[in-house]
């Protein structure tokens, strides 16, 4: 590859090997030329070009010699026929450096600028390449200097001032006498505490401007000068470095980086507690430098009037006030030549019109001063720019700071496992807030963690200390809140004790319709920092939502009418949405699962308050909902809380209860049998089956006779799972309802395959990918083709099976559905089993535990696994084998169903034999294969099995 290099000194490799022999400086010049403009070029052009002013004849004869000998130094460089020239091939840095700018590369495109476009290059008696030399030359300089002008002012944003002053330099180097180069680099030097070298290079400036042009500096850089050299001369105030930062990195660089870029006004907000002084104070001292005239720290928290607050900044900038004149006018004549940053800290108590007033004169006055102010609430004023500060964003910063609060009482604490996830559980409690962390952590000397994390819980007053090191208002988390509640008027504490019904936060509707809430009653709490905003969603603090809870317990009254109406919206908006829950649409669950928290608290109000109608109209979507979801734990609980809750109430209506509680009955059943819980399922779908045909209810008859005939499949009785699960066919015709249709016919076919009743099983599964197509759902038409394609792999219609199952996998939807993609990835694992495909078997097994891995353990994926094991026994990795064996044997011995105990059989069977104990293999191979319960697909795989092993 030829390399040309024309910033700086001409160079010319092939593969980084220098290439020499040019006969003079015009073949380089012509070479040049023709790689730079890459066009096509005559010979006459190019004769006029390097050759101007001789004879034709002779101008024609030197481009000939010159194209001979660049045709032998770089053959492939160069395309030339008898009428035209051309470049081929060859790279130059100038290409590089353009395509580095283009792609936003500006660092290693300044890497590539190692001087002036051909630099120290001159070809004489060639004034047309000259002049073009020249143009080029131009071009690229201003470019290099534009592009580390950009870098410098890029760098000094970050406050990375070494390499702000590396690219400062380089510009002095392109251009020494322009002066705004040389202040910056003046400004530079004194930012990082260098006085002596800012105030050298104005020496150094004076001079060059002297020497070369007669002039002297500019009035702007004679003023800086100035103030550096009085900033060198000013007593340097000893700055103490604040405790350590732990987990603020992020916030603190954001903080930087905003007041760099120019904005005048920052506010950082927080409720109390949350460090908003802490990240002040360290923002303070990091850059004690960057402005000429200093950064000052102005602490405001027992400050309450206009006087107060400019009294407090006289004083702490070491200004006197005095004399004729107004306090603010003669601040402002203080600040109104110098650069300087003001923390004001604590501004809360202040924030009102007189303040906002008093803060824009502030700045309308000092053009160069900065302000940052920390407060609970915002300042609400024009140019203001606001950062939410939230607790600690990593838990393992939370434990870092409770852990380095702990040692200063106990030097050597080293916490055990119990009490790591003790500290874990007490910064979840306290959201990672920095005080409620420190305040938690004093409780060291007469409690242990797992105590604490107990106490926490149960009350705020657990937060609190008498520990001199933290300032009396913070002493206790609830003299933090207290204050930030004594700021509210009426209506916004009625607001924020309202909130704390809903737990994780609310949207704006639940607001609306559950607390009275407005957009404009929202905004006052998110100006004080009492709400945040979370995506389409407003949330309490946890601790602060403590707080507002026992507020709002001191009046119970309304406490027990708004967790009524918290119970009626919630169980309406699970009744609303149950079409689109059924058909699994994403944005409905992505908005059941962000309220999931409230909806589990509405459930058990309703519950536990005989709030009949609620829970009749919501368990449907609920159980939906957590089976689309595969929140199997959640759902056998919340369903067993129920079953309980129902059974205590005995006087309740028959027409209310015993429908509902049969409909609950089913719901807690199906949860079981998704746990594989089969023998508990069976029990309570018997149960509900009773209920419901003693007052014939058709709809809950319909949902007890299928879970009753789920169970039996599992039990092995596939005749008579087929039997009920006909009948529950028939139910929901009479219901009319085509999705309950296709979901019974989706467990029928499952029984009819297993019974060995293929034709009958294909019909089922094609029935119901005609109605789950009908009815619009997705998952439902994605698990019939996935069946069907199975049904005909069995039948021997191999292409029809991979036809099908490459249709499922292609659907963009799968991937929401891990317990379907498992199920797929099982399927064509055994067919690449079935056919001695074993690496590929392995890959699909790999695929299927990756997305059923994170699930809860389900049938499915004790299949998974079972395949898994079946492959490595085929390999011969039998360590693999029996590990997953031993691994699966409670599952398929306790789960009641003999399916399950007998699939694992036949993986027992075939390591016996491995292993060398080929009649105990044999045997329990033969009684699986003689055993009706283990399933037609047990019975097939061992016919397949035996004749590879024997």
């Amino acid at each position: 590859m030829l390399h040309l290099n024309l910033l700086g000194s001409f160079s010319l490799t092939r593969d980084d090997t220098p290439l020499t022999g040019f006969i003079s400086n015009k073949v380089q010049a012509l070479l040049v030329y023709l790689a730079v403009t890459q066009r096509t070029h005559t010979r006459d052009t190019l004769a006029a070009l390097l050759w101007q002013g001789v004879p034709e004849k002779v101008a024609k004869h030197s481009l000939r010699q010159a194209l001979s000998n660049l045709r032998k130094i770089v053959p492939e460089g160069v395309v030339i026929t008898r009428q035209t020239v051309s470049a081929a091939a060859i790279n130059t840095d100038t290409s590089q450096f353009d395509s580095l700018i283009g792609a936003g590369r500006l660092a290693d495109a300044a890497v590539l600028y190692k001087g002036e476009f051909l630099e120290g290059f001159f070809v004489a008696d060639a004034p047309r390449f000259e002049t073009w030399q020249v143009v080029q030359r131009e071009r690229r300089h201003r470019q290099a200097f534009e592009l580390f002008y950009d870098l410098q002012t890029a760098a000094q944003g970050s406050a990375d001032l070494p390499r702000a002053i590396e690219y400062a330099r380089r510009l002095q180097t392109l251009e020494p006498w322009h002066e705004p180069t040389h202040r910056c680099l003046m400004r530079l030097f004194a930012q990082r505490g260098d006085y002596a070298s800012g105030l050298a290079q104005f020496a150094a400036c004076r001079q060059l401007l002297q020497d070369e042009l007669g002039v002297a500096p500019e009035r702007a850089t004679q003023e800086l000068y100035e103030r550096i050299k009085a900033a060198r001369q000013r007593t340097v105030r000893r700055w103490v470095a604040p405790p350590a930062l732990i987990g603020r990195n992020a916030e603190l660089a954001q903080l930087k980086q905003l007041l760099l870029s120019g904005t005048r006004i920052v506010s950082l907000t927080a409720p109390g507690g949350f460090g908003k002084t802490h990240i002040a104070q360290q923002l303070a001292y990091d850059m004690r430098l960057h402005w000429l005239e200093g950064v000052y720290f102005v602490p405001l928290a027992a400050v309450t009037d206009e006087i107060g607050v400019l009294t407090a900044i006289a004083q702490t900038v070491q200004v006197e006030i005095g004399g004729e004149g107004e306090i603010l006018a003669q601040l402002q004549r203080w600040l109104a030549r110098r650069e300087l940053l003001l923390v004001l800290d604590n501004c809360e108590q202040l924030v009102g019109d007189w303040f906002a007033a008093l803060i824009t004169a502030l700045l309308d006055g000092a053009p160069q001063l900065t302000l940052l102010l920390t407060s609970r609430e915002r300042l609400q004023m024009g140019g203001e720019q606001v950062m939410l500060l939230e607790g600690l964003a990593a838990e393992s910063a939370a434990v870092d700071l409770f852990l380095t609060a702990v040692r200063r009482q106990q030097l050597d604490f080293v916490p055990d496992t119990r009490a790591t996830r003790a500290i874990s559980t007490i910064c979840r409690a306290v959201g990672n807030v920095p005080l409620a962390l420190e305040l938690a952590a004093a409780q060291i000397d007469l409690f242990g963690v797992d105590e604490i994390a107990h106490a926490i819980t149960a009350s705020l007053d657990t937060l609190a200390t008498t520990q001199r090191q933290i300032a009396p208002r913070q002493r206790s988390i609830r003299a933090v809140f207290d204050t930030s509640w004594a700021r509210l008027n009426a209506d916004e504490r009625e607001l924020l004790a309202g909130l704390s019904i809903f737990v994780a936060g609310c949207t704006l509707a639940a607001a609306q319709a559950i607390v009275g809430a407005t957009p404009a009653r929202i905004r006052s709490l998110v100006n004080k920092s009492l709400l945040t905003r979370q995506g389409k969603r407003w949330v309490q603090h946890p601790l602060l939502q403590q707080f507002s809870a026992e507020k709002l317990a001191q009046n119970p009254t309304r406490q027990q009418a708004l967790q009524n109406a918290h119970a009626d919206y919630f169980a309406h908006f699970l009744n609303t949405h149950f079409a689109d829950i059924q058909l699994l649409k994403q944005p409905t669950l992505q908005q059941v699962a962000a309220d999931l928290p409230n909806i589990t608290r509405a459930w058990r109000h309703a519950l536990t308050h005989a709030q009949i109608s609620n829970v009749a109209i919501s368990f449907r979507p609920l159980s939906f909902f957590y089976d689309a979801t595969n929140r199997i734990v959640a759902w056998k609980n919340q369903f067993r809380f129920a079953v309980e809750q129902l059974d205590k109430q005995p006087d309740a209506p028959a027409s209310q209860q015993n429908p509902l509680l049969a409909g609950i009955l089913v719901a807690y059943g199906t949860a079981l049998d998704r746990s594989a819980e089969f023998t508990l399922a069976h029990t309570i779908g018997t149960r509900s089956l009773a209920i419901a045909t003693a007052y014939q209810f058709t709809e809950a008859m319909f949902h007890a006779t299928l879970l009753v005939g789920r169970s039996q499949h599992y039990f092995g009785d596939y005749a008579c799972a087929i039997t009920h699960i006909r009948a529950a066919l028939d139910l929901s015709r009479q219901l009319a309802d085509a999705h309950a249709q296709a979901r019974t016919l989706q467990s029928l076919g499952g029984s009819l395959l297993y019974h060995g009743k293929i034709a009958d099983a294909k019909a089922a599964y094609s029935e119901a990918q005609r109605l789950f197509i009908e009815v619009g759902d997705k998952r439902g038409e994605m698990y019939a083709t996935m069946m069907l394609g199975q049904v005909a792999y069995v039948q021997g219609e191999v292409e029809h099976a991979w036809r099908d199952w490459h249709s499922v996998l292609a659907h963009e939807g799968l991937q929401r559905h891990k317990l379907l993609a498992g199920m797929l990835y099982d399927w064509i694992t055994a067919a690449h089993f079935r056919r001695g495909a074993y690496r590929e078997a392995l890959e699909s097994a790999d695929q299927a535990l990756a997305v059923l891995d994170t699930l809860t353990f389900t049938a499915v994926y004790f299949n998974s696994q079972i395949l898994r094991a079946h492959v490595y026994a085929a390999t011969d990795q039998l360590d693999q084998a029996q590990q997953i064996e031993a691994q699966l044997q409670p599952y398929a011995h306790n789960s009641g169903s003999p399916l399950h105990r007998h699939t694992h059989d036949v993986l027992r069977g075939v390591l016996f034999i491995k292993l060398g104990d080929t009649v105990r293999g044999l045997a329990l191979l033969k009684q699986v294969q003689a055993t009706p319960a283990s399933g037609w697909l047990n019975q097939q795989m061992v016919e397949h099995l035996l004749p590879l092993l024997v």
